[in-house]
């Protein structure tokens, strides 16, 4: 069960047992004074239901008029790369609409890279490594769960305090041996359908208790004070509390109001319990043999001792520091008759009408993790032809200067399940192109087509050209798929050129997310190669879709020369920083950089304004930078560039902790420390460079 399950797990529950709760309290306040069994279960009902309703609604994910979607925002992260672990080949970005090893042909959930961070310093012998360390707080819904478990924990932690001093106490207590008050133990046991109790005597006792075990603990003072018609009416009502099962209710209650501790009718819910036991347990008493003045005497008499002996919270006592005790004589010496028997058939068909009815009537929360939009350019393309208005022709690729729009979210209903939503458009010259995917999607072994949907999903795809809009839309009827083409809204048959319009439409969207992106690079390298995979990074327009591919591949392969020099070119049109320089890093892991080569990718790394991107490219490439005074001299330029002092004096002093201490590089370091405004930046550089000479 994760922190998004929880969250919303908790915000259901509470708006469930505050609904039950107050339901409770209003009823209480009715005509059911008097019908003490009705009001002990409506209380229950109402303090362990939303424990019920709310697992149910969100396990189930049962039909209801509301849901409330709370959402949770994710943040861009980086990641260790280490192409010579094949388990950490898979890449991830600040938008992850797919995994590779997601399973096939399914639209999996998106996944957050893992931040890490590590010194400066680069091994000789290991590819590029990118690391990021940012102050990342937690989100509201984690901070939501720690306050909920601090809480929870504070009073489960009184709980069990509360439990040892009670059990500490009763080791204490002396067992009673007098011959009559056994008997009269005995005799209403029997009528309660108990064995007789075990009686002890603990002096410092404010009042009788009952305790689990089938034991009664009577306090030192009853045996001065009551006679022999008290002391039975005192066992009457301890047995009662034993019949009942009170010592054991009280603690399942306490450990339900420790889960619900920031509501603030419970308190309320224990206390109504508690007084509706013991006015039960004086009802039972008064119907056995004896004189209900006696047991009305006891009562008053520990109203006298109450304030001056130990009390036990778990313990049901006889007359509790909370109990109404004016009201309870009252109803004593007036004979007023409480009703504490329920009907069971009748108790049983409201339990279930009522938990039904709140499952499926009251309103759920759901929490959704949504994923920053991706904005990206699309690269230069060549220009489609003109397509014909019929039959409908295949998308065509988008042209230079328009963009990609993409937001992947995804919802928590159950125990860490998700379900996900995608979308994806583009607007490229007379060309509009969308897709959605709203729950879990199969799609055909080529990709090219939608082989099923999951439970409630369902799936669209529309290209609007030259003024004609074409539509086809997915959705699982009955178990199974359903799917409707319209063109211009008006809906057509799915005939061979509609079917080979499908055919083209679908692979756009799952080239764009990521879907699948290790299982189609596998299936497109068997077919065709390194090239066939080259080709299909370059219909891509996506920053993050490309790096996947091409870090995929990268994993999967060692590139030649001249696929090295291919796959560079493909990375010269990214936007993103961290796209740029996750995908270098891997083409670098894929295959040794020559000196030319080098020279491509530090032309690269001078297009990357984040001072940090850069950085970490530039200390990637150090360890295998070429013999050439034209490669480092490029090296240096492109670190001379950065702007931040710390990124700048980074590079400078692994570039001398590399070997680079010949004059003519110390010299060229020694002149760019003047750049340098930090002093203690500047320091540490001149210090390593002395240390070198």
């Amino acid at each position: 069960m994760n922190a998004e399950f929880f969250a919303a797990w908790l915000l259901t529950l509470a708006m469930h047992a505050g609904v039950l709760l107050v339901l409770a309290w209003a009823f209480d306040r009715s005509r059911l004074r008097v019908h003490l069994g009705w009001r002990e279960w409506l209380w229950r009902l109402a303090l362990f239901g939303g424990f019920l309703t709310s697992t149910a609604q969100l396990v189930l994910e049962t039909p209801g008029p509301a849901r409330f979607s709370l959402a949770v925002q994710s943040g861009q992260s980086a990641m260790t790369e280490d192409r010579s672990d094949p388990a950490a080949q898979a890449t991830t970005a600040s938008v992850a609409p797919a995994r590779a090893d997601a399973g096939p042909g399914r639209t999996p959930a998106p996944e957050l890279a893992a931040r890490s961070y590590q010194s400066g310093s680069v091994r000789a012998d290991a590819p590029p490594v990118f690391l990021e360390a940012p102050l990342d707080l937690p989100a509201w819904h984690q901070i939501l769960v720690a306050a909920w478990l601090a809480g929870f924990l504070i009073l489960l932690a009184r709980l069990c305090g509360a439990w040892v001093r009670l059990h500490g106490a009763l080791r204490l207590a002396r067992p009673i041996s007098r011959g009559r008050l056994h008997a009269d133990a005995a005799e209403l046991a029997a009528r309660a359908g108990l064995a007789c109790p075990w009686l002890a005597r603990l002096d410092t006792l404010a009042s009788p208790i009952a305790a689990t075990g089938g034991r009664i603990i009577l306090p030192g003072w009853v045996f001065e004070r009551f006679d022999a018609n008290q002391m039975r009416a005192v066992l009457a009502h301890e047995i009662a509390h034993l019949a009942r099962r009170d010592p054991q209710r009280r603690l399942v209650v306490a450990f339900a109001c420790a889960l619900l501790w920031f509501m603030p009718l419970v308190s309320m819910a224990r206390r109504r319990l508690d007084a509706i036991a013991e006015q039960s347990c004086d009802a039972w008493a008064a119907q056995q043999p004896g004189d209900r003045r006696a047991l009305a005497e006891c009562l008053t008499d520990c109203a006298e001792r109450r304030l001056s002996g130990r009390a036990f919270a778990l313990a049901p006592g006889m007359a509790g520091r909370e109990s109404p005790l004016l009201q309870r004589i009252n109803h004593l010496l007036e004979g007023t008759i409480m009703k504490t028997r329920l009907s069971a058939p009748w108790a049983l068909l409201a339990s279930t009408t009522l938990l039904l009815a709140a499952m499926i009537l009251l309103p759920g929360v759901g929490i959704r993790s949504v994923h920053a939009d991706m904005n990206r350019p699309s690269p230069p393309a060549v220009p489609p032809p003109p397509a014909a208005p019929r039959p409908p022709q295949p998308p065509a690729p988008g042209d230079a200067g328009n963009g990609i729009h993409l937001h992947v979210s995804s919802e928590t209903d159950a125990f860490g399940s998700k379900h996900q939503s995608t979308f994806m458009q583009t607007d490229v010259g007379n060309r509009s192109y969308r897709a959605r995917i709203d729950g879990e999607a199969t799609f055909t072994p080529q990709y090219d087509g939608i082989a099923s949907l999951g439970k409630g999903a369902s799936a669209s795809f529309a290209e609007t050209r030259d003024g004609v809009s074409r539509r086809i839309e997915y959705a699982s009827k009955g178990g199974k798929l359903e799917r409707r083409y319209f063109v211009d809204d008006v809906e057509q048959p799915i005939d061979g050129p509609v079917e080979a319009w499908i055919a083209a439409i679908i692979p756009e969207m799952v080239r764009e997310t990521a879907i699948d992106v290790g299982k189609r690079v596998r299936q497109i390298h068997a077919a065709g190669g390194t090239a066939a995979v080259f080709d299909e990074i370059g219909r891509i327009h996506s920053d993050y879709a490309r790096g996947e591919y091409l870090g995929q591949l990268a994993s999967a392969v060692r590139f030649t020369p001249a696929e090295t020099t291919r796959a560079l070119g493909l990375v010269d049109g990214f936007e993103s920083d961290y796209e740029r320089r996750r995908a270098l890093t891997a083409i670098g892991a894929a295959g040794e950089f020559d000196a030319d080569q080098q020279a491509l990718v530090i032309g690269q790394a001078k297009k990357i304004e984040s001072d940090y991107e850069r950085a970490e490219l530039l200390l990637g490439l150090l360890p295998k930078l070429a013999d050439s005074a034209q490669v480092r001299r490029a090296w240096l330029d492109a670190a001379n560039g950065i702007e931040s002092d710390y990124e700048h004096r980074r590079c400078l002093s692994a570039l001398i902790e590399a070997g680079g201490s010949d004059d003519a590089t110390l010299a060229t370091v020694i002149d760019a420390a003047r750049t340098i405004e930090s002093d203690y930046e500047r320091r540490e550089l001149l210090s390593t460079a002395i240390a070198a000479v």
